[in-house]
């Protein structure tokens, strides 16, 4: 097993494609129900989206839709790309799995909404016949909260493959300490008053300052404009921590206290921040309704 720190999740998703999708195919099979993270990646990386229809009990790519196209366009899909929106297993996760192994095609997953402490733990010693990465992200929004920061990790991927992850990393630069710093602190203060009065107030205050590129923000007005940067100092350093626990804890010690208790900790701490969708008729006005009760 390998993994490869970056700055944002959204990197690790670019970093994938670059890696394991195939040189000789343009598409990148994914569904149409995402974030500006996953088309941003895809783009930048020089493939194309071919949009999926969803179902909605796991806002997952649905399985009519998801053959119709894929028997359409097997012959140019470059990968494919299941998405774990809010942190669900997709209904027909297994036959994606079973179609990519069949045709030889790469999969990708995007585990950004995933409890990445628990999948690595379930990940250590176990193989995979068919190589597959999985990207997570620990921004603000996400179940492990460090600002920014992200993981590509791949479980069972081939000597030239790991050759050509390593090449494609090199040119992601270092970040800043500082910036790291900032990005924690933002992450501590998101974690303070997300439950508070305070959380639209604060919100709207950083949203002009990040307007005004006085702080970080991932909106961006070109999709090619990746920021390549690998994780920061003190993100990656809380990240290395947890995973030696995890690795320690579960080679000697066994199920140990310790090693349920990170696990009860970070389940914990996924319900508390899930995340539930609602149909509304006009998002503004709720939105506005929120800001007046501090919902």
């Amino acid at each position: 097993m390998r993994i490869f720190k970056t700055s944002q999740g959204r990197s690790s998703l670019f970093l994938a494609f670059k890696t394991f999708a195939r040189k000789d195919k343009k598409f990148v099979i994914t569904q149409a129900f995402t974030c500006v993270a996953v088309p941003e990646s895809i783009i930048a990386s020089g493939y194309k989206p071919l949009w999926v229809d969803i179902e909605l009990d796991t806002f997952s790519m649905s399985e009519e839709s998801f053959n119709k196209i894929f028997d359409n366009y097997k012959n140019d899909i470059a990968c494919i790309l299941i998405q774990h929106t809010y942190g669900l297993l997709p209904i027909n996760y297994k036959k994606m799995i079973s179609l990519g192994t069949e045709f030889d095609i790469p999969i990708i997953e995007d585990r950004c909404h995933c409890n990445f402490l628990k999948d690595y733990s379930d990940l250590l010693g176990s193989e995979s016949s068919k190589t597959l990465v999985y990207c997570y992200s620990f921004e603000n929004a996400k179940p492990i909260k460090l600002g920014r920061g992200g993981i590509l990790l791949t479980n069972n991927a081939n000597k030239q493959e790991l050759k050509i992850l390593d090449f494609n990393y090199k040119y992601f630069k270092s970040q800043n300490p500082l910036k790291s710093l900032l990005h924690l602190i933002i992450a501590i203060n998101y974690v303070l008053f997300s439950s508070s009065p305070f959380y639209w107030p604060l919100l709207t205050f950083y949203r002009l300052l990040a307007k005004n590129g006085i702080l970080p923000s991932n909106f961006k007005s070109n999709l090619n404009n990746m920021d390549l940067n690998k994780m920061g100092i003190f993100q990656s350093y809380i990240i290395s921590c947890l995973i030696y626990f995890i690795k320690v804890s579960k080679k000697n010690i066994g199920n140990s206290i310790a090693y349920k208790l990170i696990i009860k900790l970070s389940n914990y701490f996924l319900k508390r921040n899930a995340k539930y969708p609602i149909y509304v008729n006009n998002k503004k006005n709720v939105i506005n309704y929120c800001k007046k009760k501090l919902i």
